[in-house]
């Protein structure tokens, strides 16, 4: 007869006959052990109702039954603490107090072992995790606190964090191996530091370092999107950590498609969504695509091979040639699959929202104002217009020449030539290695900013100036702090600026110029790095000068670097569109992922290069 317990690291596990096999494989992520001759499953109510289903002689023991209402008494209880306005939390020596969403917040980690805090971006998520970390601590529930974070934000936010509301030492990860390997011994040899600070990209080469973490500790992961990519490395390396309480940090749990929620949580409950292959044929609905063409003699598609002999000319193989000696040979490509939407979403909400709270700002926060946003369109004239227009036509002439699965072979030479599309808008273009930027005289973006810029600071505000483009990042912080002629006058402003290759002591030092000198009116940065982990409400409009392969994520991450906890004036958004160009089509596919993502975390901006006619249509 068939059982049905509970393992002691929260499992079902299934003991059925033989015969019965098939049965137990209905059942989903099951799991064979040769060892025990016993099926396992990660625990979860569902499994609990089909093994009636399928079973229906089989005895369900006493501590499923037990896991079963206390998971149910747990997701009400959750759902219920969701809703609450204020509620208590243990007094802790935090220098300034909690808001109400954020003691409710605090409450809600404190309830599990593991779970996700996806508040929106400058809702203060980074000191609610640290007071869940001193409240367990108090309770003698953990010894030590790892915190996983970008390299960005290591000092700038957490260090600066704890110094600022608690009396907590804290280590930061950093330096040569050997400082690093001291840093880990003090820390695991002192019991009165609390907490470590590590960034992601040092997981896996301090990997046996980190192994000493005791289990009883807690582990925060800050942007959690980082390790939504299962086969990466620090993935990989922050799940071997054994860690008994754990915390997810986003903004925004879904960088680029709904399959990044799987990886962050296998973190947090492994098992808990199933295996990666059975979470994509559940939730993920994709398009088979075949590839068959028929040629004399050769063919020249990516992986060929001729249907009717299954061979081909070895060395013509690696030159991309393919040939057989066949009367009328049939050339096949592998199958590939397309994503084509999403299925059983409802379904998935309901799995995960008992893990997981998450609040907007618009809610929660009261008397931060509200985001204004604008679209100002500017036309290419003269030079700049006859250069794209040139380019554009050579693409469209290019691509149209292909067979989708050309285009699938050239996708990285043809994003090259999207980016360089995109450069032209903003009035330069770099050579095919995206190096040695070249600026056209006549630049409408640039004169439009000088507008805005003038605007801005006449009115007594500062800007926070966006761009994808590290050139055009210096392009423009050469102009407006060396001075630049506007209408009849001499315009000179003082700026400071942010991107990837900066240090984290410099980083620091441009933040705090734009927050605290009132002179220091001008930030500009690049919205990949400087969006992150980053305050500057002391800016009231920021401009985003394009928007080329920008997912939401990350615009609305750089948008909430000035509209967050603190900020007083309404905040401005700004985005120059040129007209009639691909700013268009990057802006109207935004808002579409936009408004896709609120079905739940969905944020599918990825380029998928595919088939020409996607890529037409962005050259209209």
């Amino acid at each position: 007869m068939a059982t049905l317990g509970l393992t002691s690291d929260n499992r079902l596990k299934l003991k059925c006959d033989y015969l019965e096999r098939e049965l137990a494989k209905k059942i989903p992520n099951a799991s064979w052990s040769k060892q025990d001759l016993a099926w396992y499953y990660p625990f979860s109510k569902e499994r609990i109702v089909l093994f009636k289903k399928y079973f229906p002689d089989g005895i369900v023991m006493n501590s499923v039954k037990e896991a079963e209402l206390q998971q149910s008494a747990l997701e009400k209880r959750l759902m219920a603490l969701k809703d609450l306005k204020d509620c208590e939390i243990p007094k802790l020596d935090i220098k300034e107090p909690l808001r109400n969403h954020q003691k409710v917040g605090v409450n809600y980690l404190l309830q599990l072992n593991s779970a996700m805090l996806a508040d929106e971006m400058g809702a203060g998520k980074s000191l609610q995790a640290i007071v869940v970390a001193l409240i367990r601590k108090h309770k003698n529930e953990v010894k030590k606190c790892l915190i996983v974070c970008p390299a960005t934000t290591k000092y700038s936010v957490w260090k600066r964090e704890i110094e600022r509301f608690t009396d907590e030492k804290c280590l930061v990860i950093d330096g040569v191996k050997k400082k690093r390997e001291e840093t880990y011994h003090t820390f695991f040899e002192r019991d009165d530091i609390f907490f470590l600070i590590i960034n992601y990209e040092s997981l896996n080469v301090d990997s046996a370092c980190l192994a000493r973490m005791p289990f009883d500790s807690i582990c925060i992961a800050d942007e959690s999107v980082y390790i939504k990519t299962h086969k990466a490395q620090r993935t990989k390396a922050l799940k071997k950590i054994p860690i008994k309480h754990k915390i997810a940090l986003t903004g925004y749990p879904v960088a680029n498609k709904i399959i990044d929620l799987h990886s962050q949580f296998d973190w947090l409950m492994p098992g808990f969504l199933g295996s990666f292959w059975s979470f994509q044929d559940r939730y993920l609905d994709f398009f088979i695509i075949q590839k068959r063409h028929t040629n004399e003699t050769k063919s020249t598609g990516k992986n060929c091979k001729c249907v009717k002999c299954g061979k081909w000319s070895p060395e013509q193989k690696y030159a991309g040639i393919y040939t057989c000696q066949c009367d009328q040979p049939e050339w096949e490509q592998p199958n590939f699959r397309k994503l084509v939407g999403y299925k059983n979403l409802d379904e998935l909400r309901r799995k995960i929202e008992p893990y997981y709270i998450r609040r907007l700002k618009s809610d929660i926060l009261a008397d931060l104002p509200d985001k204004i946003y604008e679209e100002r369109e500017v036309e290419l004239f003269g030079e700049l217009l006859k250069a794209y227009n040139e380019m554009k036509e050579d693409m469209r002439v290019q691509i149209k020449n292909m067979h989708d699965e050309d285009v699938i072979a050239k996708a990285n030479s043809i994003l090259i030539q999207m980016l360089r599309l995109s450069q032209l808008t903003c009035g330069f273009i770099t050579d095919k290695n995206l190096k040695h930027p070249n600026f056209y005289k006549e630049n409408p973006k640039v004169s439009a900013l000088d507008e805005i810029i003038d605007e801005v600071i006449n009115s007594g505000q500062k800007i926070v100036i966006w761009t994808r483009f590290r050139a055009f990042m210096g392009y423009l912080l050469k102009r407006y702090s060396e001075g630049f002629k506007y209408e009849k006058e001499f315009r000179q402003y003082k700026c400071t600026y942010l991107w990837g290759g900066m240090s984290a002591k410099e980083k620091d030092d441009n933040i705090n110029a734009f927050q605290t000198d009132p002179e220091t009116k001008i930030i500009v940065g690049t919205v990949q790095t400087g969006g992150l982990g980053v305050t500057l409400h002391a800016g009231s409009v920021e401009v985003f000068t394009d928007l080329s392969f920008l997912s939401p994520s990350t615009v609305l991450q750089a948008e909430s670097r000035c509209h967050r906890i603190g900020q007083k004036n309404s905040v401005v958004i700004i985005k120059l569109i040129a007209k009639n160009s691909v700013d268009s089509h990057w802006l109207n596919l935004l808002e579409s992922k936009q408004k896709a993502s609120r079905m739940i975390f969905t944020d599918d901006m990825s380029v998928k290069i595919r088939d020409k006619d996607t890529l037409l249509e962005l050259l209209e």
